[in-house]
């Protein structure tokens, strides 16, 4: 026999990812490119991040359960 279960998220998914705080003080002063292609990998890295949560959360809110 064969049962099929809906899947069930715990409601912390379905939370938008925080936004990145600002850049900690380092021990030194960081060069203009190095600041722009942290700030930069780090603000792509989110947003796909985001982006793949919403689409998991939405294939898993449209799954049929077929008895």
């Amino acid at each position: 026999m064969t049962r099929l279960v809906r899947p069930t998220l715990p409601p912390e998914v379905r939370k938008e990812t925080p936004a990145l705080s600002v850049m900690p003080k380092n021990p030194r002063d960081l060069t203009q490119d190095e600041t722009l292609i942290n700030w930069s990998n780090d603000r792509v890295a989110r947003n796909i991040g985001e982006t793949r949560r919403k689409a998991c959360v939405a294939a898993v809110d449209a799954a049929e359960v077929t008895p």
